[in-house]
Formats: C-alpha cells, sequence, structure tokens
C-alpha cells in the first residue's frame, strides 16, 4: 500500500522534481556507511536549528548557481568513499573564508579543464564571478555551520 502512496505522488510530481528525487537516491546508494552517518548528523543539527536559521540556509544554498552545484555533484560523484571522507574532514577544518576559496578554486578549475559543450560547462557564462556566493562547508550535504 506504502509504495502505491508512493507511485501516486511521483505521478503527480514535475520532471525536474522526479530528476531531483532520482540524483538524490543515486547519491545516497554510492555513500559509504560514514558519509550516511555524517549526513544523518548534518540533518539533525540542520532540525535543530530555529526555523529562521533554517531559512537562512535554504536562500544560502539557493543562491549558489546550478552549474557551480553540478560541478561540486560531479567532482563528489567521481571521487571514492574514502577521498570523500578525507576531503570532507580537510573542508570542516577550512576557516568560512578558507572554504569560500577552496570550493572557488576547484570551480575554476573545472570550468577552466571543461571541454566547450560539455554537460557541466554548457550554458555556463565564463564572465561571471560569485566569489561572495555562500558554498556549502562540505559538498555532497547541507551547509551545516561551524559551531
Amino acid at each position: 500500500m506504502q509504495e502505491m502512496t508512493m507511485l501516486d505522488r511521483f505521478l503527480k510530481l514535475p520532471p525536474d522534481n522526479l530528476r531531483r528525487i532520482r540524483q538524490t537516491i543515486e547519491k545516497i546508494e554510492n555513500m559509504s556507511s560514514e558519509e550516511k552517518e555524517n549526513l544523518r548528523n548534518q540533518l539533525q543539527a540542520y532540525k535543530r536549528l530555529h526555523p529562521r536559521q533554517q531559512e537562512d540556509l535554504r536562500n544560502r544554498f539557493d543562491h549558489i548557481p546550478s552549474e557551480n552545484r553540478a560541478i561540486m555533484r560531479q567532482r563528489w560523484l567521481q571521487m571514492t568513499a574514502d577521498e570523500r571522507i578525507a576531503e570532507r574532514r580537510k573542508v570542516q577544518q577550512l576557516s568560512p573564508e578558507e572554504r569560500r576559496e577552496f570550493h572557488r578554486n576547484i570551480i575554476h578549475n573545472a570550468r577552466k579543464n571543461q571541454l566547450p559543450n560539455s554537460p557541466v560547462t554548457e550554458g555556463m557564462d565564463e564572465t561571471r564571478d560569485h566569489q561572495d556566493t555562500p558554498q556549502s562547508n562540505c559538498e555532497g550535504g547541507p551547509y551545516v555551520p561551524p559551531e
């Protein structure tokens, strides 16, 4: 019965929402046990935030250009579970400004190294500068402010 309810909900969703759900499921399938536990912890930390703080984080995430998120996602999925864990630990040790610089460098290098019409760079405007755009503190997971 639960599958029927889910199927009914899926049939009502627009294609973009279905695509995001599929990507999320694929992302979870590719996570190690430790990564899943880290994500559970991040979700719990998010739930403990005041609703205004939750809204602020959602707004910050929404302002990250989709092409930047695509670059980070593609990079994240190309890494092994051990590489993702090591990078997450490294990034969590950085100051907010160092995190932004770390992410800017990844995005800059990815744009520089991509072929002209690759799925990640297609439609990108190379002249845009997103230096002041807030970034996640660990790719592949929601932004959780340092405590």
